[in-house]
């Protein structure tokens, strides 16, 4: 992102969002109120530098209804998904994105009370 004056030179973020949040920064930068029912948060505080502004989500969740319909849930480090939910084989898979951001090592067997925190999606 190019913003002379706004955002630093060679600056990155580690700030996971999603498309959901455009909305609400957009909203933010021509100083309107965003619409009812858009549930992103802006991440502007974030593009200018002022991280302890920046709200966080509680968790982002996805559904697509490709390959037999699929949900999935992001939680800090974790990262939940849910496959074959039209097929009636649905299979839970469970990643922690802090040690496996490939999403390479399912430890959903070694995780039972997380994936059944979240198995109600």
């Amino acid at each position: 992102m190019q913003w002379p004056g706004k955002v630093k030179a060679g600056s990155s973020s580690t700030l996971v969002s999603a498309t959901i949040d455009m909305m609400p920064t957009f909203c933010e930068l021509l100083q309107v109120n965003t619409p009812a029912g858009v549930h992103g948060v802006s991440i502007l505080p974030e593009i200018v530098g002022n991280e302890k502004q920046q709200k966080q989500h509680d968790y982002l969740y996805f559904e697509y209804p490709e390959y037999g319909g699929q949900q999935a849930v992001r939680m800090g480090n974790w990262k939940a998904v849910r496959m074959n939910l039209m097929k009636g084989r649905i299979v839970t898979e469970l990643y922690d994105l802090s040690v496996d951001i490939k999403e390479q090592e399912n430890v959903a067997a070694r995780h039972p009370a997380i994936v059944a925190k979240w198995r109600p999606l």
